[in-house]
């Protein structure tokens, strides 16, 4: 989808609009895990380059020389004065001794080109997942990576971006994701081109990656971690990350094609469990802000890129469009 040299001259050109993130890169995953696959230190055979998966994932990647952590000077403060058992838990979270640690945010992105309804004269690149880590401590991260992703998506001739707003209301079931965290412990401190990896042979990928797709999934998912009150919640699943890490680090991929009947959507009464019914709106309402980041960068609602695209499941989340 992008090469490292797309990546490399869309950074030189953030730097002019961030200056605060110079020393940052942006990287695909799998150059990431190529560059500091030593201090990883997992098995991986990955292929230079995917044919089956439309997934690209792209890191905001701390570089810098002499910056260890992401801590701030109130946490390192606290962090001198805590026992051995907690300072181990927060170099975890904080410190590049986890090189994962230098992963600020990340970008999951989907090329929609195998969806039969899109329009043949639409190229359209979902945007699956932003995330800026939790455990980051720079400001304008999110907005670093959707400008980045928006230029590169330009650069290769996408005609849109599209996205949904995912919540816990307008799924098809009502399980929340939300579970308490040992960082409740923390709540009265945190809250008042080397080809040495690559292959292009394919023997067992699978269970030959599944150690790093464990590890990096497990290090994503914490990143979206967010806090209401002392209860940690993830608005993502965790299988959601996994199964796209999955395809992204064996390129492969299975589409799963959703029934729609439309006989039954009648737009002038609409269920409350459908598209802009009350689960939508009660779903849209508890991510508001999140969805008006996106209108910030010009994303405006469409029902057509559920109802008519279908460019996603069936679940009733508000659905977004961006043209270039």
């Amino acid at each position: 989808m992008f090469t490292k040299s797309d990546l490399v001259k869309m950074q030189q050109t953030m730097r002019k609009k961030y200056p605060q993130f110079r020393g940052f890169q942006l990287h695909r995953l799998k150059d990431f895990l190529n560059q500091y696959g030593q201090e990883i230190d997992c098995d991986m055979v990955l292929k230079k380059k995917n044919t089956n998966s439309p997934y690209e994932i792209i890191c905001l990647v701390d570089t810098r020389v002499g910056v260890n952590h992401t801590m701030s000077r109130e946490r390192r403060r606290k962090l001198s004065k805590s026992g051995g058992a907690k300072r181990r838990r927060i170099k975890e979270k904080y410190h590049y001794d986890n090189v994962f640690n230098r992963v600020h945010g990340y970008l999951i992105l989907e090329d929609k080109s195998h969806c039969e309804d899109i329009p043949e004269e639409k190229k359209v690149i979902s945007l699956s997942l932003i995330c800026r880590s939790y455990y980051s401590n720079m400001r304008g991260v999110g907005n670093i990576l959707m400008d980045s992703m928006i230029g590169l998506s330009k650069e290769k001739g996408y005609t849109d971006i599209i996205l949904e707003v995912a919540n816990e209301y307008a799924g098809a079931d009502d399980e929340s994701d939300e579970e308490e965290s040992d960082d409740e412990e923390e709540s009265d401190e945190e809250y008042s081109e080397d080809d040495e990896y690559y292959s292009d042979e394919e023997p067992m990928i699978s269970s030959i990656n599944q150690d790093i797709i464990d590890r990096v999934s497990r290090e994503f998912i914490r990143k979206i971690m967010r806090l209401n009150d002392t209860v940690a919640y993830f608005n993502i699943s965790e299988d959601y990350i996994t199964d796209i890490i999955t395809s992204y680090m064996d390129d492969e991929y299975e589409y799963e094609d959703y029934e729609w009947d439309f006989e039954e959507i009648d737009f002038e009464e609409i269920g409350e469990y459908q598209y802009g019914g009350f689960w939508y709106h009660k779903g849209k309402q508890s991510q508001i802000e999140l969805y008006r980041f996106y209108e910030k960068f010009g994303f405006k609602e469409d029902f057509r890129v559920h109802y008519v695209w279908k460019a996603y499941t069936t679940d009733p989340f508000p659905s977004m469009i961006l043209s270039l």
